[in-house]
C-alpha cells in the first residue's frame, strides 16, 4: 500500500509518501523556525497562516520526489491530533480534500503514536547510478521484530507506550499527582 501521509500540528509542514508502512519514498519539511524565532515561541496564528502558504508546495513535492501522482496512490493519511488547533485544520483541510477529489481513503494518525512509529520507517538505498528504484533496504522487509518504547505526559499524565509492528500495550499512572505506584495496564491488540 502506498500512502500519502500530511503533517501539520504545529510549526512544521510536511508530507511523504510511504511504502509498507516501512519505506520512504519522499519525506519533504518545511520548517517555520526562522518565523517564530523573534518571538521567543511558536505563534499559533502565524503558523496557521505559514501552513496554508506551504502546503500545496510541500505535498507537491512528496509527490514528485517519489515519481508518482495522485491517482498512485492508496490512501491519504493526516496528522488529526495533538497539536494547535489552527495548524492541524490545515492540513486536515488538505488531506480531506485531496480524499474526497480522488476517491483514496482518509486516515486519520494520533501525532504521538506517529512518532513512535517513526522508528520503523527507512529510507531505500539507491546504487550509484542513481537508478530510480530501491536497490535493498536498510533493514529485511520482513524485520518486524523491531520494537519502541515512548513516553509522553500529555495533560498532566505519565504514559509510557510499548510497542513493535505487531503489538502495541500502554502503562499509565494517571494524574501526575497519583503515586507511582498505582499502576494500571492496557494491552491492545
Amino acid at each position: 500500500m502506498i500512502v500519502l501521509g500530511i503533517e501539520s500540528s504545529c510549526d512544521d509542514t510536511a508530507a511523504a509518501v510511504v511504502v509498507d508502512g516501512r519505506e520512504m519514498l519522499s519525506n519533504v519539511t518545511t520548517s517555520q523556525a526562522e518565523l517564530h524565532a523573534r518571538y521567543g515561541g511558536i505563534v499559533p496564528e502565524l503558523a496557521s497562516r505559514s501552513h496554508i502558504q506551504q502546503i500545496v508546495p510541500v505535498v507537491r513535492a512528496a509527490l514528485a520526489e517519489a515519481d508518482l501522482t495522485l491517482r498512485e496512490i492508496d490512501a491519504i493519511s493526516v496528522t488529526s491530533g495533538p497539536g494547535l488547533a489552527g495548524s492541524l485544520i490545515v492540513g486536515l483541510n488538505m488531506a480531506k480534500g485531496l480524499a474526497a477529489a480522488s476517491g483514496k481513503p482518509l486516515i486519520g494518525v494520533n501525532h504521538l503514536q506517529g512518532h513512535a512509529y517513526a522508528a520503523w520507517l527507512h529510507e531505500p538505498v539507491r546504487s550509484r547510478l542513481c537508478s530510480p528504484r530501491p536497490l535493498l533496504p536498510l533493514l529485511p522487509r520482513n524485520h518486524v521484530d523491531s520494537r519502541c518504547c515512548a513516553s509522553s505526559s500529555p495533560a498532566g499524565t505519565r504514559t509510557s507506550r510499548y510497542s513493535s509492528p505487531t503489538a502495541s500495550s500502554s502503562v499509565s499512572a494517571g494524574p501526575a499527582t497519583m503515586p507511582p505506584g498505582r499502576l494500571s495496564t492496557r494491552r491492545r491488540g
